[in-house]
């Protein structure tokens, strides 16, 4: 995904200017001209590079999905009974308790009252609503059915954040363990070794391994804020890296080196692209255009290609089973699923279902990896720690030339 600059008219021949993500030029373009604007400037948009905290660009808040999800939900409620959108927009703002999500409402409402349509109010936004989002309002207000798109945003919201949620459930507990065990080690080595290495100084000749173990235990001590201050170094220009086009390349390179971590990684995303893709075709969105929203909330550059040379092959007339079986991006009773609905007319009904069976595969494949890196954690950590003991009791023992 690429992030696009422009300066664009509207009908009333207003100036706009700002920033859009878009697949390419042509596809921001193409977006632009749904929202309803007159292109006079186009461009790839260039990070600033004047330091290393602004490219990295960390806040200190967290994701704003959640207020964002209630917003949708809100909106929906209303909607559905019967309040119009401008109302309904003035109330909800004023529920979300977000300063950043609501600033954002009231420019929404502010158009919205103006004239404008929702969904080109939202794409003035697009760090707040993606493609999909905005696509999925459009669709509503063309068939005057925009209750219904809010209920859909609002499930796909709800699914997107349960994604997020099971994978940081599999990252929680290794993470734990692994905090616990650099946690033990700084203990023993600043408290619990230098203690004994003054009982160790009082006697004669020491074993080679009580040596090696105290000089180690002393430079670890003595140089562990280089140790820190470079690891921190290093966390700032992986995450530096990663924000420039060629360092992210780098990254999901060697993504797709760990086996664990690339399957699941492309489960997670391949549930992503199907979550948006049934519920865009549930709104009656083209296919070719609901693969382009679609694709554009993915983070795998792999799947990403795979599902863009899917997207060219269709409009060149094949088959979407054909082009799903080639590119393997879903298991080949998937596929067979897919060849059906193509027959039937009933792709957004096996792409929901689908949707359902792959979120299933995705909570098994977390418990399936947890069973496996919980014991290997447990042993490497005891291993560790209990090897520091193990040299600690035998150098104790040797001093009262103890003999096993």
């Amino acid at each position: 995904m690429k992030k696009f600059t422009f300066v664009a008219y509207d009908s009333h021949g207003n100036k706009h200017a700002g920033t859009l993500d878009a697949l390419s030029l042509d596809a921001a373009k193409h977006r632009l001209k749904e929202s309803g604007y007159i292109p006079v400037s186009l461009s790839e948009h260039l990070k600033d590079k004047t330091g290393l905290f602004s490219s990295l660009n960390i806040s200190i808040f967290s994701s704003h999905s959640n207020s964002l999800e209630l917003a949708t939900k809100q909106m929906f409620i209303m909607l559905k009974n019967g309040i119009k959108v401008e109302r309904a927009l003035n109330q909800v703002k004023r529920n979300v308790r977000d300063r950043m999500v609501r600033a954002v409402l009231e420019k929404v409402h502010s158009d919205v009252r103006n004239g404008a349509l929702l969904s080109q109010a939202l794409a003035k936004h697009p760090s707040y609503f993606n493609n999909f989002y905005i696509t999925m309002v459009k669709v509503g207000e063309a068939t005057g059915t925009i209750a219904g798109a809010f209920a859909e945003l609002s499930e796909s919201i709800s699914a997107q954040r349960k994604i997020a949620a099971t994978t940081r459930q599999a990252l929680l507990y290794p993470s734990l363990i692994l905090i616990f065990c650099i946690l033990s080690i700084l203990l023993i080595f600043n408290y619990i070794v230098p203690r004994f290495e003054m009982i160790f100084k009082s006697a004669g000749h020491l074993p080679s391994y009580t040596v090696y173990f105290l000089t180690f235990s002393r430079l670890f001590v003595t140089y562990q804020p280089i140790f820190f201050t470079g690891f921190i170094f290093i966390v700032l220009g992986f995450l530096y890296l990663y924000r420039s086009r060629n360092g992210k390349k780098i990254f999901w390179k060697i993504v797709n080196w760990l086996p664990l971590v690339r399957g699941l990684i492309l489960k997670q995303d391949t549930l992503r692209f199907v979550t948006s893709f049934a519920a865009l075709l549930r709104n009656k969105v083209k296919l070719v255009d609901a693969f382009e929203y679609s694709v554009s909330s993915l983070k795998s550059p792999l799947l990403m290609g795979r599902l863009q040379a899917i997207k060219d092959r269709v409009v060149k007339g094949e088959r979407l089973s054909s082009a799903f079986e080639e590119h393997n991006v879903l298991p080949g009773i998937y596929t067979g699923l897919i060849e059906a609905g193509e027959e039937t007319g009933a792709l957004a009904e096996i792409f929901s279902d689908i949707q359902r069976r792959l979120q299933e595969e995705l909570d098994m494949q977390i418990v399936n990896i947890l069973k496996m890196i919980e014991p290997i954690l447990i042993i490497v950590m005891g291993g560790i720690v209990g090897s520091i003991i193990v040299v600690m009791m035998m150098s104790m023992l040797s001093i009262y030339d103890l003999n096993f």
